[in-house]
């Protein structure tokens, strides 16, 4: 048996990391990472299963749709078998370190891991007590970033993996390219108090934001990604690549003003969908392909690492292994739909080339030829009504499989009542 690392960037662009993009040496924002996937996976057309922190981790630790048991934005599910538990009653240690508290204990994300730290602190006790770590983190975040970053993250896993018995299976996330664009090096503190407010003010009133601004704020998005390259190479250096499979990917991405929005608003847009996704397989050698462009999805990586480490499938799984691509084989991805979803009735279906945006709240219908038109800038539903029916009969399809009895969570009617961690959301921009 060997070890299980499943390392995730919240916000990360695939468009940002440079072995994914093509950009050149002396471009890349991901020189670490770039040199370290030379002996792993590449899968430079990976979609998330949603645009939003809390829907994407219960599609990547359980290789199931987010809205499969209705636990969006609250507590995860009992019913929800994740990956922590599998290789738990398998004889796996287990340890998770992250920093977002919609993954947090907050909300049962502990669930099946023998070490769990999400770095929330505990609350003081009291009226005054309380207030005084609501207006520290409110007054601290105008300063520095509301999550600990990578830096401090690497401690605590450097000093688990010191005790850990082995196998283990360990989760790592880092904040650090979330918003808000609080760049680590290179940048004043004038600089930095603008990230800050530009970045606020980008999210509650995108519309205000000049071309200058908007490019201010790619500027210092794109400094984060190259500051969390340098930690995530620190993690890589520690971790023994000879007996380890590693997974690397994203939650989702982030909007710099493409369709006028920045953050990560609960839209389906590529930018939003398109994440990195890496894996290394041990023995340490290099890969049969190293670059698969076959479309690939964030619930393939439960069953692909299952399968890997030769754990029999005690669950469902609504992805597939990606052990075939991996091995050169290339299966046929024609009649493979992917969807992507933001709630039970706003999804979106594709398959290659093209991608079909439903809102059935509002009877929104958007149709794009992706190939052609990877900015989404042409909306093709009246010209090709053919196509956009197909895609409409496999969202209802997906929307009947797996509609539930009890309402699904959403981000107002779910959220803990911990008012600090209620603040920290807020700093985060989860909030109003």
């Amino acid at each position: 048996m060997f070890n299980v690392v499943l390392i995730t960037i919240d916000s990360l662009r695939a468009d940002h990391v440079g072995c994914i993009a093509g950009l050149d040496e002396n471009r890349t924002l991901t020189p670490h990472l770039d040199d370290w996937a030379r002996n792993a996976f590449i899968f430079s057309s990976a979609i998330s299963q949603s645009s939003h922190t809390s829907p994407s981790f219960l599609a990547i630790l359980s290789g199931c749709y987010p809205c499969t048991f209705g636990d969006w934005f609250s507590s995860l599910s009992q019913e929800r078998l994740t990956i922590t538990q599998i290789l738990r009653e398998s004889g796996y240690d287990t340890g998770a370190f992250l920093s977002n508290p919609y993954i947090s204990c907050a909300f049962d994300f502990d669930r099946g891991f023998d070490s769990f730290e999400d770095n929330l602190g505990s609350s003081r006790t009291g009226h005054i007590g309380r207030k005084f770590d609501l207006v520290k983190l409110r007054l601290s975040t105008l300063f520095r970033v509301p999550y600990q970053p990578a830096g401090h993250i690497n401690r605590q896993v450097f000093d688990w993996l010191d005790r850990v018995e082995k196998p283990f299976f360990l989760w790592v996330h880092y904040m650090d390219v979330h918003g808000p664009y609080l760049p680590e090096a290179g940048f004043g503190a004038a600089q930095r108090l603008r990230a800050g407010y530009l970045w606020r003010k980008a999210l509650s009133k995108p519309e205000k934001i000049k071309n200058t601004e908007k490019r201010f704020l790619a500027k210092t998005y794109a400094q984060k990604v190259k500051d969390m390259d340098s930690h995530l190479s620190s993690l890589l250096q520690r971790i023994q690549r000879e007996n380890t499979l590693i997974v690397i990917t994203a939650d989702h991405g982030d909007l710099l003003g493409e369709h006028g929005l920045f953050g990560h608003p609960l839209e389906l847009y590529e930018k939003l969908l398109h994440v990195p996704l890496f894996i290394s397989l041990p023995p340490e050698s290099d890969p049969t392909v190293q670059r698969i462009d076959t479309t690939v999805q964030s619930i393939d990586i439960v069953p692909t690492i299952l399968d890997s480490v030769g754990i029999g499938h005690r669950s469902h799984f609504h992805g597939d292994t990606l052990l075939p691509l991996m091995q050169g084989n290339q299966y046929n991805n024609s009649d493979r739909y992917i969807i992507s979803e933001v709630s039970r009735s706003h999804l979106t279906v594709r398959k290659w080339p093209w991608k079909a945006i439903f809102n059935f709240s509002n009877d929104l219908e958007r149709l794009y030829h992706i190939d052609s038109d990877p900015g989404e800038q042409v909306n093709r539903a009246l010209q090709e009504k053919a196509i956009l029916n197909e895609f409409n009969r496999i969202a209802l399809a997906h929307i009947d499989k797996y509609k539930l009895d009890h309402e699904e969570g959403t981000k107002e009617a779910r959220v803990t009542d911990d008012e600090r961690i209620k603040a920290q959301l807020k700093a985060l921009g989860y909030m109003d």
